[in-house]
């Protein structure tokens, strides 16, 4: 048993994504990067978001999954449902040192967290397994990625419906 990876749980969260939310987080104590991959596969508007950084006494990783309506046109979306979730994993290393690692899993909200560390989200690297539903959606997940500046064979990679990353920022 491993308390880093079970401190936060999906019961406690909160189970929307706006920009508002990560705005808000230095008045909490959090301090952390985050980038969101958006794109369209079967009628819904997608969203893919990572943080990593310091969450007050603690710091470690998430990676969420989310959806909306195309007819919505506020950004803001609702956690994955239970048929939307994806199959996600990752390793979280501290200036090059493996830090920890979260096994495969089905879920919108992959988390690990390491208590009573301090470290600067600049000093960690995310590499990043996610599953898609298709080969389709793999693709179109891949065009989120482009969209913030991955290249296909040095930061991502796509092998059928899995798509790997490497967020280094």
């Amino acid at each position: 048993y491993d308390i880093r990876l079970s401190l936060v749980g999906s019961e406690m969260c909160i189970r929307d994504s706006c920009e508002i939310y990560d705005k808000c987080a230095p008045a909490t104590m959090m301090f952390y990067n985050t980038q969101r991959y958006k794109f369209d596969y079967e009628g819904k508007n997608w969203m893919i978001q990572v943080w990593k950084g310091q969450y007050g006494i603690t710091s470690g990783a998430e990676i969420g999954v989310y959806t909306k309506s195309p007819k919505n046109p506020v950004e803001f979306y609702a956690c994955a449902s239970d048929e939307d979730c994806l199959k996600m994993s990752f390793d979280l290393y501290k200036k090059g040192e493996l830090f920890f690692h979260r096994e495969d899993e089905s879920h919108w909200w992959l988390t690990g967290f390491a208590p009573l560390t301090a470290t600067s989200a600049s000093d960690f690297e995310m590499r990043a397994s996610i599953t898609c539903k298709s080969e389709e959606m793999a693709k179109a997940f891949a065009g989120g990625l482009e969209d913030n500046g991955y290249v296909l064979g040095q930061n991502y990679w796509v092998d059928g419906a899995v798509v790997r990353f490497n967020w280094e920022k």
